[in-house]
């Protein structure tokens, strides 16, 4: 999809998309790696870069899937 020829309903729910991911990253590094980090007693920085190595892996997996649903 060319961004120049997404109608105005695509833009608002890609807007609307990447909100909710920032938003769900906010979460994640204001709550889920405080609890964490409190509940195994490791520092808060190594569980920040293990969520993001993990967040990493998935983005580059669904990435690959996707491209590979595009290609059928």
């Amino acid at each position: 999809m060319d961004i120049a020829n997404a109608t105005a309903k695509q833009k608002l729910m890609g807007s609307g998309l990447l909100t909710l991911i920032g938003f769900f990253a906010l979460f994640m590094a204001f709550v889920v790696v405080p609890a964490i980090s409190e509940s195994s007693g490791i520092a808060d920085e190594y569980v920040s870069f293990a969520l993001a190595g993990v967040a990493f892996v998935v983005a580059i997996v669904a990435m690959r899937w996707a491209k590979s649903l595009n290609k059928k």
